[in-house]
């Protein structure tokens, strides 16, 4: 299975099927991007992305470090 042949929701809703037991911690379980958890006191805030050359960046006309930067000033 390729993720471009199911696309990133398919491929979460596959892994929430998977893991339908629920930590009482988690309050924002799976999604797109983020996940809020919250272990102790204070909620945490998760989050991960990936950045795909020809799809986030083109190497052509701009480094890795810089094209972050755009997204994370």
């Amino acid at each position: 299975m390729k993720l471009s042949q199911i696309g990133e929701l398919s491929l979460l809703e596959s892994i929430k099927k998977k893991f339908k037991t629920r930590s009482k911690d988690i309050l924002v379980g799976i999604g797109d991007d983020a996940a809020v958890l919250k272990p102790e006191s204070e909620a945490l805030l998760l989050t991960s992305d990936m950045m795909v050359e020809g799809v986030h960046f083109d190497l052509s006309f701009i480094t890795p470090y810089r094209s972050v930067q755009s997204w994370y000033p």
